[in-house]
């Protein structure tokens, strides 16, 4: 056992991860940093690159010739917005595990072994949610410790920062893609929601931050943090309603056993 208490399976040499990157026009001079915190990972078996209609591709140069064979570039033809890209690559990923990043995120490096020790010896649990370094919060936020623990937290739980299980996201068919997450973000949220409701999911506590999370007040994130604390409300209570709606109706064919419960390691 290692000092966690866990069964250590050994993950040598096993390139297990998956790793799904969308970018779009305002990403695309961004996207490289972003691959090339993952793609070098002994645990990375593809990082899959999905170009959401950005009218230049990235630049393939800018990654270490030895290491291309890994990167998966493939095109949206016109702008599908976020769920549909990372849906995309979910079906296009052939890995036991998967990782969603942004394009303007990174990870550090080795981020995926804890989380990866406890789904391979923990086969219930559906994802490892992993701490975040936060980059860019406001003053408010950063100078405040209770509320930079709190943001922390609700970032951790509510988006899709972790280790996925590979066949639980085909169960979900990965995100809803209804129109309204595209206009407004949250599938994030509606996905993570859906499996803390259903499925194991654990909170990694006792370790250090493995994503270099960029903060953006417009992001749904963003919006949803300003929300809670300074009652800001970034959509109308009709298209909240609507998006609680359309979580549940995608929801409803999600037909998993069921096994629910969140814990933390």
């Amino acid at each position: 056992m290692d000092k966690d208490g866990l069964l250590v399976r050994s993950m040598d040499n096993q390139q297990v991860v998956d790793v799904i990157i969308p970018y779009h026009e305002r990403t695309v001079k961004l996207v490289g940093d972003a691959i090339l915190s993952v793609v070098s990972n002994p645990a990375v078996r593809h990082v899959i690159v999905v170009n959401d209609a950005a009218s230049t591709d990235f630049d393939m140069q800018s990654i270490p010739d030895s290491l291309r064979y890994k990167v998966k570039h493939v095109r949206n033809d016109t702008q599908v917005g976020i769920a549909k890209s990372r849906n995309f690559g979910i079906r296009l990923a052939t890995a036991p595990y998967i990782v969603f990043l942004d394009a303007d995120d990174t990870y550090e490096p080795y981020a995926f072994d804890y989380a990866l020790n406890i789904l391979e010896n923990m086969p219930d649990v559906a994802v490892v949610k992993q701490h975040v370094n936060l980059v860019g919060l406001p003053c408010e936020f950063a100078n405040n410790g209770m509320l930079l623990h709190e943001a922390k937290f609700i970032l951790q739980a509510q988006c899709c920062v972790g280790v996925f299980r590979h066949s639980i996201l085909k169960e979900t068919k990965g995100f809803p893609e209804h129109e309204l997450y595209h206009l407004y973000g949250g599938e994030d949220f509606a996905l993570t929601k859906t499996l803390m409701e259903r499925k194991l999911v654990v909170l990694e506590m006792n370790q250090p931050p493995k994503l270099n999370y960029v903060y953006h007040n417009n992001s749904y994130a963003g919006k949803l943090l300003r929300s809670l604390y300074y009652g800001e409300q970034y959509v109308c209570d009709e298209v909240i309603k609507q998006m609680a709606q359309a979580r549940t109706e995608w929801a409803k064919e999600v037909t998993f056993q069921e096994r629910t419960g969140c814990f933390m390691a």
